[in-house]
């Protein structure tokens, strides 16, 4: 039940009084009592407002959800705080209706038990350990990796033994010729006397001023 208290600083806070168990459908408004005539000192807990706004095509004088902003619209209220309280308790002592129950602080998530939060930590925990080793390890099994691969073969050592050169092929020397070599001064080599024919061996080099012939008995042994 939630419910605009006056102040005496002139804004208006909204009070949540508490509820009321339901008897009949969701769609009837159950009977509310009214809060304490005159003036009222209440004790809460501070809660923001809610966004959204107050919900549509809900019963009357219902809402589904404490939207600050829109309750004060809706109320024609000028000056309103910015959250709401939970009562608990007021004086004078509320009637009629029932308080609201504190948080459970020692699990502020909800929804789940102490034990099964701490499963979560330890999870966290493990992972973040994870990370941290991660790095190690890969560097370990990549070291004993490259201990295991075998080194470079060493290369054969140098020997100060001379190197033989390749022999240059020649060409088979032919037998040496005894060619009967004619020289003539002359042009004409019938005039030349017998003593001018000469048994030479080896190349035959002639005088470019002197015609040369040769005998037919070319080698002689």
């Amino acid at each position: 039940m939630l419910t605009p208290l006056q102040t005496t600083s002139g804004r208006t806070l909204y009070v949540d009084r508490g509820f009321v168990p339901v008897t009949g459908a969701a769609t009837q408004t159950p009977n509310v009592p009214d809060p304490p005539a005159g003036q009222v000192q209440v004790t809460g807990r501070v809660l923001p407002s809610e966004e959204g706004g107050l919900g549509a095509g809900l019963p009357a004088r219902q809402i589904e959800r404490i939207d600050v902003p829109g309750l004060a619209a809706r109320d024609g209220v000028r000056a309103a705080y910015p959250a709401y309280v939970e009562l608990i308790s007021s004086t004078p002592a509320q009637q009629g209706l029932v308080a609201l129950p504190p948080p459970d602080l020692t699990n502020p998530a909800g929804g789940a038990y102490v034990a099964q939060h701490l499963a979560y930590v330890v999870q966290w925990f493990l992972f973040s350990a994870f990370a941290l080793a991660g790095p190690v390890v890969l560097l370990l099994l990549d070291r004993r990796a490259r201990r295991r691969e075998p080194g470079p073969r060493p290369e054969p050592a140098a020997t100060d033994a001379p190197v033989q050169a390749p022999t240059a092929r020649t060409a088979p020397t032919a037998p040496t010729s005894r060619a009967a070599v004619r020289c003539l001064a002359g042009a004409s080599s019938a005039a030349a006397p017998a003593s001018a024919v000469a048994i030479v061996s080896g190349p035959t080099r002639c005088d470019p001023h002197r015609s040369c012939s040769f005998d037919a008995r070319s080698p002689v042994s």
